[in-house]
């Protein structure tokens, strides 16, 4: 089944997320994990990402907390596509606690993006510490931890940046930061073997 955005019918954005949200449910239900699978979620994913700032009432804490991996992914994308930091600690409980490693993944890809948005500064350290919490629980060479530690690595340069603009101390250099993800683009032959999906 593909799911790119030339076989999304015609319809609301409401009506078309949800075609998306029951595509992918089918998809991880149909097809074995590997790098097809993960190349059709990602094309899911970039039409949730198109789509959900088109939705106007959609109600952010109910499908971060949903039993559903599908409705899950949609809250994600719409965080990923427009960060907003009043979900930033529902965001990272979701995150963290999220079983499918695809959608981690991209929950962690959208707790950088809202925090970028918000400012690393305004963020609480409970949060902070939560997510170095959560990054000691995941695998150290899965995109998943790679993917939080570019996050925290960010968050660390920016509060240094903080501390010795005060000081007037020497600043360190940037982390390598890859940007915000031109998601829907397969990722190298490479990735798509080692991405975590299940």
């Amino acid at each position: 089944m593909t799911s790119g955005s030339e076989n999304v019918p015609g319809g609301s954005p409401t009506e078309k997320v949800a075609q998306l949200t029951r595509a992918f449910t089918e998809l991880r239900r149909t097809e074995p994990s590997g790098p097809g699978r993960t190349y059709r979620q990602e094309q899911i994913f970039a039409e949730l990402v198109r789509l959900t700032p088109q939705l106007t009432d959609m109600d952010l804490p109910a499908a971060l907390g949903s039993d559903g991996g599908g409705t899950r992914l949609t809250a994600y994308a719409r965080l990923y596509a427009r960060p907003e930091g009043q979900y930033l600690k529902a965001l990272v409980e979701a995150a963290l606690t999220e079983e499918m490693h695809f959608n981690q993944y991209w929950a962690f890809h959208a707790v950088g993006a809202v925090i970028d948005a918000l400012g690393p500064g305004r963020v609480e350290l409970s949060t902070i510490r939560r997510l170095r919490q959560g990054l000691s629980l995941l695998p150290e060479d899965s995109d998943r931890a790679r993917t939080l530690r570019a996050v925290l690595a960010r968050v660390d340069y920016e509060m240094s940046q903080t501390r010795t603009g005060r000081r007037g101390g020497r600043s360190p250099a940037r982390p390598d930061d890859p940007g915000r993800l031109a998601v829907g683009q397969p990722r190298s032959r490479r990735a798509l073997r080692t991405a975590s999906d299940s």
